[in-house]
């Protein structure tokens, strides 16, 4: 393999390791934060009272902090991807993705923050989507020019089941809507429970895809580093 090739391709390695590494803090903070609040609330309950803002602000404030390092790493991650070789043939969709999460991500920061109108910030929501669309066809190109069938299985799996899950969530979200505007009933009961089951059917089946492309992250990686180790990527 070719010096530039071979430094290239170490940075598409470390890109993914600051990608993985986005993940876990994500994953850290989420739990770490819910435990900080069950024990919170426990001990509000044991006293009965409410919770306190003092004890939990503290709390919002670090799985806040946590989420933009976490978003903060993920940008940096895939930056670093663009300098993946044009042989690969992922250039196009690692540059739309890095465009669409930078532009997306300060919408929807813009939008919480009230510096920009709700609005841009839903906006924002879609940029990161479409931003993450391209991001898993980058992936699984990449996993193609590899030859590695095992994650390109899971770049199809991760790509389609988000296609699937996105849609399935606006389905919800409309039949939602419709159950809102019924009013009370039986059967606008019925339905919202319906809905309530398929919510929770598509937030399971999220929760696999989370780890699915988890571990499309990872495998790439190790798959990178273990050719660089032994020089066996073409140059």
């Amino acid at each position: 393999m070719g010096k530039s090739n071979f430094q290239r391709f170490g940075k598409v390695a470390t890109g993914l390791k600051c990608i993985y590494a986005s993940l876990l803090l994500l994953v850290l903070s989420i739990f770490g934060g819910g435990l900080a609040g069950g024990i919170a609330g426990g001990k509000a309950a044991a006293e009965g009272r409410q919770v306190d803002q003092n004890e939990i602000g503290p709390v919002i404030l670090v799985i806040g902090a946590a989420i933009l390092v976490s978003t903060g790493l993920s940008i940096y991650g895939q930056i670093s991807c663009i300098n993946v070789p044009e042989k690969v043939r992922a250039t196009n969709f690692i540059y739309a993705a890095v465009a669409l999460n930078v532009v997306g991500t300060v919408l929807n920061i813009g939008g919480q923050a009230k510096i920009v109108p709700p609005a841009a910030g839903q906006v924002g929501s879609l940029f990161q989507t479409a931003g993450w669309i391209c991001f898993l066809i980058f992936l699984k190109r990449l996993a193609a020019f590899l030859h590695n069938d095992r994650e390109i299985g899971r770049a199809n799996f991760v790509l389609w089941g988000s296609i699937c899950a996105w849609i399935s969530f606006i389905v919800v979200m409309i039949g939602l809507l419709g159950v809102v505007a019924g009013g009370p009933g039986n059967a606008n009961a019925g339905g919202a429970g319906l809905l309530g089951l398929a919510a929770l059917a598509i937030g399971i089946f999220a929760l696999v895809l989370f780890i699915s492309y988890s571990n499309l992250v990872r495998g790439l990686r190790l798959d990178i580093e273990d050719r660089l180790s032994g020089r066996d990527m073409a140059g």
